[in-house]
């Protein structure tokens, strides 16, 4: 009973300490894998962005507004993609509405006279582009935003991209943020009153990348378990051999000892502290036949004395 006692409480807080130690690193590592995931789908979504705002800026200088919107209508339906935005200071979401071009055609148009050929032809292009769409039935009412998001309202007042992650419900996204600049050649069309045209959201599943840091949480789990359970079974084994099987003979003498039987010698040759025990056990349990020579002697002294 004492050997299993004392196996169990040694075995049992020697497990502890590694469950403990091992969970403390799996949870380092389980958060710095999801920075490190996070991380990459910023950087994908910047890259994404960039090539994003190239080409509508391209196609708009060029007067080309409907191949913009169908780049943006295109990518809305792209892999992992849950939302792609281009947000207006006013909070209004473009290429959802004519207010855009409307508002463009008035500015080349308020140039009255001064206006040259080639102006007139993009005022032309875009009359041809909104009958078109109407002749196609499609007819834009807008899609404004239900509230002002601050995130999108702090990167129109720094000017800086902003990339985090959004729990809505059972969905997780990541979302990026980057502002959409008023570049130099935008100017004849959309004047300079503001330093940004917009703000360009990207909302991307979060599904995959928390799919891949479960996968290897519970790998990681599983050997962290598996080598606690190793180091357990060894650690037994080395315990037993070391100090519970060495205790064993000492308590075994002791009980041969306290039953009369003085000749009872624990045979362990170990050089360290149960060695030593034994060692000690052995030298007084010698010494025990002399203390009660001593002790008669003693007693008859005693009663000769009387």
């Amino acid at each position: 009973m004492f050997k299993k006692r004392l196996n169990i409480k040694i075995i049992t807080v020697i497990i502890i300490a590694l469950l403990i130690g091992f969970g403390f690193h799996l949870l380092l590592n389980i958060q710095s894998e999801y920075a490190d995931l996070h991380e990459q789908s910023t950087k994908k979504s910047s890259l994404l962005a960039a090539s994003i705002i190239k080409s509508i800026q391209n196609n708009m200088v060029e007067g080309r507004a409907d191949i913009a919107r169908r780049v943006i209508e295109d990518l809305k339906t792209g892999y992992e993609i849950e939302s792609l935005q281009i947000i207006r200071n006013n909070n209004t979401e473009a290429f959802t509405d004519h207010d855009t071009i409307n508002a463009v055609i008035k500015r080349l148009e308020s140039k009255g006279k001064d206006v040259d050929s080639e102006t007139a032809g993009e005022i032309k292009r875009f009359y041809s582009l909104i009958k078109d769409e109407k002749e196609k039935g499609l007819i834009r009412k807008g899609a404004g935003l239900k509230e002002p998001d601050p995130k999108v309202r702090s990167v129109f007042d720094s000017g800086k991209e902003l990339s985090y992650i959004d729990k809505t419900g059972d969905k997780e996204l990541h979302i990026y943020l980057k502002p959409i600049f008023n570049d130099g050649r935008c100017y004849k069309c959309h004047g300079s009153d503001y330093s940004l045209r917009g703000v360009l959201r990207i909302a991307t599943s979060m599904t995959e990348i928390n799919k891949r840091v479960a996968e290897n949480r519970n790998r990681a789990l599983a050997i962290s378990l598996i080598t606690i359970f190793i180091i357990g079974i060894i650690l037994r084994t080395a315990i037993n051999r070391v100090v519970i099987i060495p205790i064993s003979k000492i308590v075994e003498t002791l009980k041969a000892v306290a039953s009369g039987d003085l000749t009872k010698e624990i045979k362990i040759d170990s050089e360290d502290e149960v060695g030593e025990l034994a060692k000690w056990f052995n030298r007084m349990s010698k010494n025990i036949p002399l203390v009660e020579i001593f002790k008669h002697i003693r007693d008859s002294v005693n009663k000769t004395s009387i």
